[in-house]
């Protein structure tokens, strides 16, 4: 049962592309299928496509691959570590919600932080909602295909009843 649940999350991986582009790995999907779909619709929400984006959603799908498929878990991802790196997710215009909700947050709490420390929480704040869409998306389709294993299974039943 649990080898349908890690031939997805393998077979999802397999979807992504990768090269290397200016010293960064650049990840892509084929534009068709679940995958695909989900990302276009659901991570990207209609902006246009985004390495960042898809590099989280690949690195989400390796966390998962990682976990054991029994008791599946949003995957947790890890902010840049470097200044520079997290500049430039700074500098993407789809990083302003985010940075907005930071300093929101920031100023209901009362917390004064550095720079730095401002655009590291908006982007683990982008880093978790990509986790938690990828994790529904993945717990979505292992349970479409559960079910169609199931209805297989009563199907084969009456056959042999």
């Amino acid at each position: 049962m649990n080898d349908f649940r890690g031939n997805l999350i393998k077979e999802y991986l397999s979807q992504f592309n990768s090269t290397n582009r200016n010293e960064e790995v650049v990840y892509s999907v084929d534009r068709e299928g679940d995958l695909y779909e989900f990302i276009r619709v659901e991570v990207h929400e209609g902006s246009l496509p985004d390495n960042f984006k898809f590099k989280a959603v690949y690195f989400a799908l390796e966390d998962l691959s990682l976990q054991d498929l029994t008791s599946l878990e949003v995957p947790i991802l890890e902010t840049d570590t470097y200044y520079s790196d997290l500049n430039e997710w700074a500098a993407r215009s789809i990083s302003r919600v985010y940075l907005n909700e930071a300093l929101e947050q920031q100023a209901h709490f009362g917390i004064v932080n550095t720079y730095s420390d401002l655009i590291g929480r908006a982007q683990q704040m982008e880093l978790d909602e990509i986790s938690s869409k990828v994790y529904q998306f993945v717990q979505d389709e292992i349970e479409k295909l559960q079910v169609q294993l199931d209805s297989e299974q009563d199907s084969e039943n009456e056959w042999e009843a």
